[in-house]
């Protein structure tokens, strides 16, 4: 008996800097490996292409968000960027001379952060992605749709803890604010050949989770959160709602 082994590994990348503002990342990569038995032979392969992703900074100085004036302040924002990346891959595992089962996925992410003037951070994100696979025919389609909203902010608490007299002189009070707002939609679908096609399977997610952190002294500090989320069943309609409440302080003697 014997075997052989042969393995093909093609990798190549790119960065260019188009404008001071503005990068672009390109990669390509291919993979093949063949196998070769007593009697038997089989095939593997994956490819990376496109797979690109691009990035803009500087957005606050554009006029479209207020920039482009002598102040400072005169824009939207104080910082600000935006990055797209998209990727496809084609991966065929176990090819036969009579078997061939390709699956293909796309993903696509555009992010965008911003800062205000004020100190509030804030992040943007989609998703969205489409794998096909094939199995002896039969063809299963998934389909993924994702927003995110981060918000982050620290509030300095000197006077709201004065006013419920817990403010000491010498301690540096503050409040940190952190909200994750997140939309989420699964939907799965199946082909047959000669048969109806399956229902449609998935969930839908929505959810709201705000965290407030504080740091009232050095022997004190704590945390408040609140979590909101409601799901759906695609396949039976079934809708669950989730409700919570958390506190936390911690003491230190």
């Amino acid at each position: 008996s014997y075997s052989l082994q042969t393995r093909q590994t093609i990798s190549l990348s790119t960065a260019t800097q188009i404008t001071r503002n503005v990068s672009l990342d390109v990669k390509y990569s291919q993979k093949n490996d063949d196998r070769v038995q007593v009697n038997s032979s089989s095939k593997n392969y994956q490819q990376d292409w496109p797979d690109a992703s691009m990035s803009f900074s500087g957005l606050e100085r554009w006029r479209i968000f207020g920039g482009g004036g002598e102040e400072l302040d005169s824009g939207w924002f104080q910082s600000s960027n935006f990055n797209i990346s998209y990727k496809r891959s084609k991966t065929v595992n176990n090819i036969t001379p009579i078997s061939y089962n390709p699956s293909t996925s796309l993903n696509l992410n555009p992010r965008w952060s911003f800062t205000f003037h004020s100190g509030v951070n804030a992040t943007l994100s989609t998703t969205y992605g489409k794998d096909h696979s094939e199995n002896n025919g039969v063809v299963t389609e998934n389909n993924k749709l994702r927003f995110g909203l981060q918000v982050r902010h620290q509030f300095k608490a000197q006077a709201f803890l004065a006013k419920m007299g817990l403010y000491r002189p010498g301690s540096n009070p503050s409040i940190n604010m952190d909200v994750d707002i997140t939309y989420s939609n699964d939907r799965q679908e199946r082909f047959n050949p000669g048969s109806s096609n399956s229902t449609p399977t998935g969930t839908t997610r929505f959810g709201i989770d705000p965290r407030f952190g504080y740091q009232v002294t050095r022997n004190l500090s704590g945390a408040v959160t609140f979590t909101f989320g409601r799901n759906k069943n695609l396949a039976t309609n079934q809708t669950t709602t989730s409700l919570g409440l958390g506190v936390e302080a911690t003491f230190v003697f």
